[in-house]
């Protein structure tokens, strides 16, 4: 059994917190608060794996079709006045 709790059970809880504060004051807000900023980097790191994870999808499928890069490309555009 997995004890982790997902990211969609940790973005329903912050929402029922952030309810429970507007109508019951901010007695809850720290317990909001904590939520919120576990829900925001559990997110954040989310999002920073589907990247690396389509990046390197996309470094795999050019591995074998890769072009040189043109030499003009790499000089200055200061080189080209």
């Amino acid at each position: 059994m997995n004890s982790r709790i997902s990211i969609e059970e940790l973005e329903d809880a912050t929402a029922f917190m952030a309810w429970l504060v507007q109508e019951h004051g901010n007695v809850y807000r720290p317990i909001f608060e904590r939520l919120h900023k576990e829900y925001e980097a559990r997110k954040r790191a989310s999002d920073q794996l589907e990247v690396m994870a389509a990046m390197a999808e996309l470094k795999m499928s050019k591995k074998h079709t890769a072009q040189p890069i043109p030499s003009y490309a790499l000089t200055s555009p200061h080189d080209h006045i």
